[in-house]
């Protein structure tokens, strides 16, 4: 890989990163971070008069998040899937992480609105796994770039 390359590698896998940082932000911003929060954004709040989400508001914000987190995430998991040297289980956890959280993520929004609350740990857990995957590919991949001898 060029210097050029890296650079460029380089600058993207650090404005997904940024992105993804921003979105943590949105999140508690505009929902809160605590399970009535979260369940209120869900289901809505007759007392309150907040509205759940419809299911066109499901398929709409599901299509947007599963597509835009993929995108997010694709930076650095291509970077460590193709020139990272660490054990293919190791490719493997970071790649299923970030991809398995996002279907966990997305996929339990269904459950809260349909289910109830018993599947917000499945929406914790999912977002735990997309971080770590994200964050775990981003850094590997900057660390492999800048760093490891090959490159050099």
């Amino acid at each position: 890989m060029t210097r050029n390359e890296r650079w460029f590698w380089s600058l993207l896998v650090l404005t997904m990163l940024v992105g993804y940082a921003l979105s943590i932000l949105q999140i508690y911003a505009a929902i809160g971070m605590g399970p009535d929060q979260i369940m209120n954004h869900y289901r809505g709040n007759e007392e309150q008069l907040l509205y759940g989400l419809s299911f066109k508001d499901l398929a709409r914000l599901s299509h947007i998040h599963v597509t835009g987190m993929a995108l997010l995430f694709f930076p650095g998991a291509f970077l460590v899937a193709r020139y990272v040297a660490i054990a293919d289980r190791w490719k493997r956890t970071v790649l299923l992480s970030g991809f398995g959280g996002i279907l966990l993520d997305v996929g339990s929004w269904w459950g809260l609105v349909y289910v109830g609350s018993g599947i917000l740990p499945i929406l914790f857990a999912g977002g735990v796994l997309f971080g770590l995957g994200m964050v775990g590919a981003s850094l590997l991949a900057l660390k492999w770039m800048w760093f490891s001898k090959v490159q050099k």
